[in-house]
């Protein structure tokens, strides 16, 4: 039930960690970092499972980020607002829903006054709740758009899918097997949510947005797990969506995790997909007309179950690459890209024997722009960086420890403490706690701090 934070003092040494109460019984779940008060100082935000408030810790000085987490279960938000020198202020929460068990949580501006909002998918109470801001760090959870009876929302997106230069939300609503719009009006407001099918028992898992058809306008690419298809659903004006497009991902392939990018450099997007039941990478060429060729499929190798895909130029040669953590096999797999839509070449990268690798961010952490990966070790209890070398391209892996049985579920990765260097947030499913490993410009990193504690094991 607290926030816990290590100054960093030069060197490598940091301070004892300070703790900052989120309130009893609060049961923080996740947590986020943005610039909340408009102030150019870093924040926190923590969503508190047990006592259904928003938590906001406020700072007073200069150039920081702000964090927002989303609860699961716990029925709230938390922002922690913070000061140059790593402290935090007191926190203030804020109520979203009742039994909402957040799930997903984005930033926006929506009324574009240069003010942040908190934007959060609650799965328990079937809403996407909206925490406007008012003067400094404060933040009042002033809109809930229904996403009907059952819906279960577990995934969402803001972008302009209208074109009308106005922000709207998009949100995949697991158990009602859709997903459903809400477009802003430009002053905070929106309309009722317009919903659009993805198939019965197709159970979305991730959303990503792109314009698929070369029109300016966002549309939508969603994974459905249990239907085994990828749905493209292409905006049009003065409307929401049309009907969705299809693509098979193959029986029984369970696509898990979606991204997008140029693989031939057509300047058209394509998709790129994780099957994690077919154990393969599914790729899909646009042809910029609404339309993409039948799934190029390349093995991940049997029983690897693929679970995060990343697409950048890992290798120096202009052309986009494909990176997968393999949740079995103890690799990960680096698919080189030929510029033309094709992709072979594969190379891997041991992690750790029995590894269970299940989530993978790429970043630039040695400040040599060269790109870096870091992935979340599940069953060894460790994090580890994968330092890009450009024509290798990756060197070996540094390990870093979680704790004991910590088994860590996912990572991510900013710039926590206001010193201009990436640093790695773990979520550690089986120590229930979120862990900081603060990075020197050189590419190391502090021991894992821990900076919130989970009542139930639901870390994500």
């Amino acid at each position: 039930d607290s926030v816990g934070i290590l100054v960093g003092l030069g060197n490598r040494i940091f301070a004892s960690v300070t703790q900052y109460k989120t309130g009893s019984y609060s049961t923080t779940f996740s947590v986020a970092v943005g610039d909340l008060n408009n102030d150019h100082r870093l924040d926190i935000a923590v969503a508190n499972r047990d006592v259904r408030t928003l938590g906001i810790f406020g700072g007073d000085t200069t150039y920081s980020t702000d964090v927002v987490t989303a609860n699961r279960g716990g029925l709230n938000l938390g922002v922690f607002l913070g000061f140059d020198g790593g402290a935090l202020e007191n926190h203030m929460t804020y109520s979203t829903s009742s039994a909402d068990a957040s799930v997903s949580v984005v930033f926006a501006d929506f009324d574009r006054n240069n003010k942040t909002g908190i934007v959060v998918a609650n799965f328990g109470t079937n809403n996407v709740d909206i925490a406007i801001q008012y003067g400094v760090g404060i933040f009042r959870v002033e809109i809930s758009c229904s996403s009907s009876s059952n819906s279960n929302p577990n995934a969402l997106a803001v972008d302009d899918l209208d074109n009308d230069s106005r922000l709207d939300i998009v949100v995949a609503n697991y158990a009602a097997d859709n997903i459903g719009a809400f477009l802003g009006f430009g002053n905070e407001t929106f309309t009722d949510q317009v919903t659009n099918s993805t198939g019965i028992f197709s159970f979305s898992s991730s959303i990503v947005i792109g314009d698929f058809n070369n029109d300016n306008r966002s549309d939508i690419v969603i994974t459905n797990y249990n239907a085994h298809y990828v749905s493209v659903f292409l905006t049009v004006p003065y409307s929401s969506f049309r009907r969705h497009i299809t693509y098979s991902t193959c029986t029984d392939s369970g696509p898990y995790c979606v991204a997008v990018g140029d693989f031939n450099n057509d300047r058209l997007l394509d998709i790129g997909v994780a099957n994690f039941q077919d154990n393969s990478i599914g790729i899909f060429l646009g042809f910029g007309d609404e339309t993409f060729n039948c799934i190029t499929k390349y093995s991940t190798d049997p029983y690897s179950y693929p679970m995060s895909v990343a697409i950048e130029d890992f290798n120096c040669d202009s052309r986009l690459d494909i990176a997968v953590v393999n949740y079995h096999d103890n690799f990960i797999g680096m698919l080189e890209g030929f510029g033309d839509g094709t992709f072979g070449n594969k190379m891997i990268y041991p992690t750790e024997t029995g590894s269970l690798s299940c989530s993978l961010v790429v970043a630039d952490f040695n400040d040599d722009k060269l790109l870096d990966l870091v992935v979340a070790n599940s069953d060894t209890s460790t994090v580890g960086v994968f330092f890009g070398y450009c024509c290798d391209p990756f060197r070996n892996q540094s390990t870093y420890d979680t704790g004991n049985n910590s088994h860590p579920s996912s990572v991510a990765v900013g710039n926590l403490n206001n010193d201009n260097q990436s640093d790695i947030g773990v979520a550690n499913y089986g120590t229930n706690n979120i862990g900081i490993l603060l990075g020197y410009r050189n590419g190391t990193f502090t021991k894992q701090t821990h900076g919130v504690n989970f009542f139930e094991k639901n870390a994500f």
